[in-house]
């Protein structure tokens, strides 16, 4: 039974994945920027095409848009900065979660002697 009867199926199908993609966007865009948006942005100011860097990125030309505006604009240095600050981070918590499992183990070890 079609939900939409005077849709075709094809159409839907289509309408389903753009409304996915641009969820998907949406869920993702304060994070794309940290980890590559920039390049996107510098990209469409070397002169590739929205269409292409669309297609390539599976972003949304709007997205890109936004982007370059804010590259433009300079209004996205703090999130570069703040983004290499969390890796950062996140590459400390990863080595003190590696000694502590050491640790976690030699506790172990001395308490079978």
């Amino acid at each position: 039974m079609d939900v939409n009867p005077g849709v075709s199926p094809i159409r839907n199908q289509s309408t389903r994945a753009s409304a996915r993609k641009w969820r998907k966007n949406l869920e993702l865009t304060p994070f794309c920027w940290a980890s590559g948006g920039w390049k996107v942005a510098e990209e469409f100011i070397a002169g590739e095409t929205l269409h292409a860097l669309s297609k390539r990125h599976d972003v949304s030309r709007q997205l890109i848009r936004i982007w370059v505006g804010k590259f433009e604009a300079g209004a996205l240095d703090e999130d570069v900065q703040a983004a290499d600050l969390i890796q950062e981070y996140e590459a400390k918590i990863a080595a003190l979660e590696r000694m502590v499992g050491r640790q976690a183990l030699e506790i172990e070890l001395l308490k079978g002697l």
